[in-house]
């Protein structure tokens, strides 16, 4: 597989006040700017060694999210995945943890259709960032 350049952007989720800084196809080159996201949000000297040890370690299909609730502000990281399956697989778990964390800070209802709507809503935004990714022909150009 060819090294990808990290796909960075940032959403802005106006109705709840919430901010995320995404960061897609990450390897352990993106150690940096990565850490210095998550320090950023308030992440924890253990948490900032775990998030070192992972990225160092350049095991595919993994990421991770992490949220400082009171400032409304998350990091959502995938690292670099082995297909575009394992890419979609990656990508929806992390939102769902995402949801997850702004569902139980803004306290909505996590069976309702405002969860299942902020939910398509972050996966549409995720996606015309990062489409390029889904498509195994264009992965290996």
């Amino acid at each position: 597989m060819g090294r990808f350049i990290v796909i960075a952007f940032s959403i802005n989720i106006g109705h709840y006040s919430w901010r995320v800084d995404c960061f897609v196809a990450v390897s352990h080159y993106d150690e940096v700017e990565i850490v210095g996201a998550i320090e950023r949000i308030g992440a924890s000297k253990r948490i900032v060694e775990k998030v070192k040890g992972n990225l160092r370690r350049r095991t595919l299909d993994t990421g991770f999210t992490l949220s400082n609730k009171k400032e409304r502000i998350s990091v959502m990281v995938i690292g670099l995945t082995s297909s575009s399956k394992e890419e979609m697989n990656s990508i929806s778990h992390e939102l769902r943890h995402l949801v997850d964390d702004i569902a139980s800070t803004c306290r909505l209802n996590r069976c309702g259709e405002e969860v299942a709507y902020l939910t398509g809503d972050l996966a549409s935004e995720v996606f015309s960032h990062v489409s390029a990714l889904f498509c195994d022909k264009c992965r290996h150009r």
